[in-house]
């Protein structure tokens, strides 16, 4: 025993727990009193062995102290929740001062749920409370008609889906090695404006009729609505029913049997008692939307959702960057991603590529559209294996040029000049990584600043970037650099058209300085198109 643990257990023994031995999950188990409504309550104490992890404190006898079914912070089995998770860094250095602070903070936590504090607590705890069979939720439009997918094979625990569009949902699924079909029952949405918490009375709704009493508590005009969706699943002689509540908070949900088919839909008009006496099975909802998927990490920032943006260039940088672009929602909610790109990707871009060997003699721009449908089965990638100077490009919201090819940026800018387009390129072996936007008539081009960089203006780095050139023979010369810079550069890249998507294209010209040697010249900025710019001002 090292002597860390050994002070520990000298600390927990003057505080009346005893060792009771290791869990199958390796923590160490004590028995003792937590002081609650000024009397001790017996409780069971998991700590890790190294520490690490905050200890787990569950409460051995739960009814001899709760006086209600649901109190905030404790779960059914007599588990607290006392801490937030990351609310508190763990301290490996100090393990008795860590478990005496979390002992304190459980009891605090504990005699404030008896006291009637919290109870707010349980609209951010609802699912902890509601529980149930798992259902995955791939809705794009709460208001369209709407599907349940049953998942095959059956796993345990999981019921299927919810979808307001089969066939992505089932790429979902296949995505996942998982398969579904389609559900001989209906479903439907009501929504709410009230945050759901659970009956601190009756819990969980077991029937159709505690699920619409609690409910109508809540809402009353929700629980209407479930009621007729309800009915009309069963006068149309639906075997059942599924239906998600979208509240402000989480999206809920019930399923019903209607297993008595010789009961017709007009009696139960008549008499719905029989309906209130159904049996009601929870699901607990899991959004996979791909809304929710990209703005999850930017609440209340606009996503590339809707918008059809073109990509030239399925390289090192566009490999990178059009991964990030499905990730802020390209290809979805109506909108699509084009990559274009006519070569091949060979065994001498694995070193600095997103895409490897399985894709490998392929094209690059189908490729990484294969590669990106299964990240995202739900978005719309299509690869154009052609020269972009062959391809129709008016029509799109965004054009995103990630070539590096100087003499081709320059023909985008004149073949695109009334849309959009932004240029994001490596100066030198790595040296930095810049991003150009134009996005009014107003702005400079990649043109209007190469012009300007051959005559001393807007340059990125004070020290020139020097040509250097690595390989040759049948390979042919590359410029040399790691793939860390062709991340920098997609990641600078998907900063600017995440600010373009959000109308705050500012400042159109972005330079990150990656060697550190080196010192930037141009600070961040926004360049005017040159007058006697033969691409921009023609």
């Amino acid at each position: 025993m090292s002597e860390e643990t050994s002070n520990v257990y000298d600390a927990l023994r003057v505080r009346g727990f005893a060792f009771k031995g290791r869990a199958v999950t390796g923590r160490l188990v004590f028995e003792g009193p937590l002081r609650v409504g000024g009397r001790d309550v017996q409780c069971e104490l998991g700590l890790d062995p190294d520490f690490f992890v905050i200890p787990y404190i569950k409460l051995i006898s739960p009814a001899a102290v709760i006086k209600r079914k649901i109190t905030p912070h404790l779960g059914h089995d007599g588990t607290l929740c006392y801490l937030a998770a990351g609310a508190m860094v763990v301290d490996v250095f100090d393990p008795v001062g860590q478990t005496l602070a979390c002992l304190a903070q459980a009891e605090r936590v504990l005699n404030g749920a008896l006291e009637g504090k919290y109870l707010e607590d349980l609209e951010e705890e609802f699912q902890v409370y509601w529980g149930g069979e798992l259902c995955l939720l791939d809705i794009q439009d709460v208001h369209a008609e709407l599907q349940a997918v049953v998942m095959t094979p059956s796993e345990s625990g999981v019921f299927g889906a919810i979808t307001d569009d089969y066939q992505r949902t089932l790429r979902k699924l296949q995505a996942i090695k998982r398969g579904g079909k389609q559900a001989p029952w209906p479903a439907f949405c009501v929504s709410t404006g009230i945050k759901p918490r659970p009956n601190l009375d009756v819990w969980p709704p077991k029937t159709v009729g505690q699920f619409l009493n609690w409910q109508g508590g809540l809402d009353v005009n929700c629980r209407k609505a479930l009621e007729r969706k309800m009915l009309k699943a069963l006068q149309n002689g639906a075997p059942g029913v599924v239906l998600m509540v979208h509240s402000p908070l989480v999206r809920y949900c019930v399923g019903v049997l209607f297993r008595d088919s010789a009961v017709s839909g007009k009696r139960i008009l008549r008499n719905k008692s029989w309906l209130y006496e159904r049996r009601l099975f929870r699901l607990e909802g899991v959004r996979i939307d791909d809304c929710y998927v990209a703005e999850r990490n930017t609440p209340g920032v606009r996503t590339l959702a809707g918008k059809k943006i073109v990509l030239v260039g399925a390289g090192t940088i566009g490999g990178y960057l059009a991964e990030m672009l499905v990730k802020a929602g390209a290809g979805t909610s109506g909108g699509q991603l084009i990559v274009v790109d006519p070569d091949y990707l060979f065994p001498q871009n694995l070193g600095r590529h997103r895409l490897g060997f399985s894709h490998l003699f392929k094209h690059k721009a189908d490729a990484l559209s294969e590669e990106l449908t299964g990240v995202s089965p739900g978005c719309k990638i299509s690869g154009v294996v052609e020269d972009v100077r062959h391809v129709e490009l008016r029509g799109v919201d965004l054009l995103v040029n990630a070539t590096g090819e100087e003499a081709l940026g320059h023909w985008l800018c004149r073949y695109a000049r009334e849309q959009p387009t932004l240029t994001v390129w490596i100066e030198g072996p790595g040296s930095a990584v810049r991003g150009l936007l134009k996005a009014s008539n107003r702005s400079a081009c990649f043109r209007c600043l190469c012009d300007a960089n051959r005559e001393g203006a807007l340059l990125a780095t004070e020290e020139p970037v020097e040509p250097l050139m690595a390989g040759n023979g049948c390979e042919g010369l590359y410029v040399p650099f790691p793939a860390s810079v062709s991340v920098q550069a997609a990641s600078l890249a998907a900063e600017m058209v995440q600010a373009w998507c959000s109308e705050e294209p500012a400042p159109a010209l972005r330079t990150r300085v990656i060697d550190q040697t080196r010192t930037l010249a141009t600070p961040d900025c926004d360049p005017l198109a040159n007058a006697d710019c033969p691409a921009c001002c023609t």
